[in-house]
């Protein structure tokens, strides 16, 4: 069966080192649990909420 799609023959770009790929990560779970993110749904607000998320529902605001 011949194989569909694109096979890449080199090696994707590195535009950021490992050091600065951690930093970004760490902010952004910084950001999840300390500032959160507003949701505008109120079924994805009862849903973070039910599974043990801190959910402000008048800001609409979840932190992970």
């Amino acid at each position: 069966m011949a194989q569909r799609g694109f096979n890449r023959k080199f090696e994707p770009l590195k535009i950021l080192s490992e050091e600065k790929i951690k930093a970004i990560h760490k902010g952004v779970l910084d950001v999840l649990e300390n500032t959160g993110v507003r949701f505008e749904s109120e079924n994805a607000l009862e849903l973070f909420k039910d599974h043990g998320c801190e959910v402000d529902l008048e800001k609409m605001i979840v932190k992970v």
